[in-house]
């Protein structure tokens, strides 16, 4: 009797050893699993966002606007118009939902991003704008100088772009 009882504790412990073993190590592969989805997402935001930065820089926009700010300062007619053709976030876009695998900079990254979309946002809406007055009303006098400040708005948010990347670039990486 003895022995069928020392039998069945043996039993039950060797089902919760078993349980144990595959918990974790169930646990231990997801993740493992993890860190290295987290690994490859954090290298390619990271060359998604050096890739905006270096595009805006390549292009030298802030001279663009730099110009058109002092010129419709002065009054003067300047329409700059950057249609935006592509979607310049797809890596993000398409892997907004596991944001959370990063292990740093998650949300520096995502602040970016916000940064980018509004500036694209401001940037089709002021050229929507400047076509619309340039087909509509070319006869027709128009105090530019209001354009200036759109122009300085849209510049203060290339700014903050070109900041925000670098700081998201320095927080993905692992530094304070």
């Amino acid at each position: 009797m003895e022995s069928a009882w020392i039998a069945g504790i043996f039993g039950v412990l060797g089902s919760l050893m078993g349980g144990f073993a595959t918990f974790f190590s169930s646990a231990i592969l997801q993740n493992k699993r993890q860190k290295s989805e987290g690994k490859v997402l954090k290298q390619s935001l990271e060359a998604e966002i050096k890739s905006i930065l270096y595009l805006l820089r390549a292009h030298d926009y802030e001279a663009g606007l730099q110009l058109a700010i002092q010129t419709t300062e002065k009054g003067d007619w300047m329409a700059m118009v950057w249609p935006v053709r592509r979607d310049y976030c797809r890596i993000f876009n398409g892997n907004v939902s596991r944001i959370g695998v990063l292990k740093m900079g998650a949300s520096e990254t995502v602040g970016f991003y916000n940064l980018v979309q509004s500036l694209i946002e401001d940037l089709e809406v002021l050229g929507e704008d400047l076509e619309q007055i340039f087909r509509e009303s070319r006869h027709l006098s128009i105090d530019w100088t209001v354009y200036s400040e759109r122009y300085r708005r849209v510049l203060a948010k290339f700014y903050a772009v070109s900041e925000g990347g670098e700081i998201a670039l320095m927080r993905l990486s692992g530094a304070p």
